[in-house]
């Protein structure tokens, strides 16, 4: 019988065999996402009724306003686009922060971005 000195039994390792080495992960490849089409957005909904169902008459706050933009902007965003007179002027406002617009305002507005002549 061999005798070893104890750094020589505590340094080595044990082989392992090739097979019981974990195989690497396949990678994923991201999907292309395509550009979206114009006509490709979801009409604009308030509360799961369209747009076009709401009355003329209705008022709409800010945020809900901002869900019915096809472009993506803050409240500042746009509330300086309505000081600068690029976006519908408020219909109703009670005090700096309590501030409505009408849908028929917005839909007209919508219709121009649509068309290309909007800001």
């Amino acid at each position: 019988m061999k005798i070893m000195a104890k750094s020589e039994t505590t340094n080595k390792r044990a082989a392992v065999p090739p097979a019981s080495l974990p195989l690497p992960l396949p990678v994923r490849k991201r999907a292309q996402s395509k550009p979206a089409e114009v006509d490709a957005r979801p009409p604009p909904m308030i509360d799961g009724v369209l747009l076009d169902k709401l009355p003329p008459d209705q008022l709409l706050t800010v945020e809900q306003v901002l869900t019915l933009i096809p472009a993506p902007l803050t409240r500042r965003q746009w509330l300086d686009g309505v000081r600068a007179k690029r976006f519908p002027d408020v219909a109703v406002r009670f005090s700096l922060k309590l501030m409505y617009w009408r849908v028929d305002d917005i839909r007209a507005y919508i219709r121009s971005l649509r068309s290309g002549d909007g800001a």
